[in-house]
């Protein structure tokens, strides 16, 4: 029983190391190797809601308009899925 008990902890270690790999991945990518890149976490979260608040701050800029406009011209369908003709 206490084998069955102890794999609960090392797996929540693994999953937040995986997953603190994969965020510092995502913000400061591993091209140069992941130890050329070391930093705080704290400046990762830092960065990350910099590029969150960055892209919230767009999307508000972006009139719906324009992403339906973009979305016919990709599918060539209207906003209710119908077919375009070709004019």
């Amino acid at each position: 029983m206490y084998l069955f008990e102890a794999h609960y902890p090392i797996t929540n270690i693994n999953q937040t190391c995986i997953t603190t790999l994969a965020l510092r991945n995502m913000v400061h990518p591993f091209g140069n190797g992941m130890l050329n890149q070391a930093c705080p976490m704290n400046d990762i979260l830092r960065d990350l809601t910099s590029q969150l608040s960055e892209l919230q701050q767009l999307k508000a800029q972006v009139p719906q308009l324009v992403l339906a406009d973009a979305y016919v011209h990709s599918t060539g369908h209207d906003a209710e899925g119908g077919r375009l003709s070709a004019l």
